[in-house]
């Protein structure tokens, strides 16, 4: 089972959604994970511009293995926290930060 966040991810000011799908298969890397980040607008959450961040992501620690589960725990920090902006935490404890990748 995955997890969902919301945050600015793309410091927008619109409210954007994380979804987290760790049972996701990435190249050759069976049940990696991906999170499938939506992006809000004035009209609210869309799937226009969707993008999937995953550990092959340029901005993003480590590397799609078999059985990482990228995506079964997501938390957003708040812009300015003292650990990293903007950036989530990953059940393999993979992280990134700043804005959208």
């Amino acid at each position: 089972m995955g997890a969902l966040a919301t945050g600015d991810f793309n410091e927008d000011g619109f409210v954007d959604l994380a979804v987290g799908v760790p049972s996701e298969d990435m190249d050759d890397a069976v049940q990696a994970g991906v999170v499938q980040v939506l992006f809000g607008s004035v009209d609210g959450v869309t799937s226009t511009g969707a993008q999937p961040w995953h550990q092959n992501s340029d901005g993003i620690d480590g590397a799609a293995e078999d059985n990482d589960f990228f995506g079964t725990a997501l938390a957003a920090i708040p812009a300015g926290a003292r650990i990293f902006t903007n950036g989530f935490e990953s059940g393999d404890t993979s992280r990134w930060s700043g804005t959208a990748p």
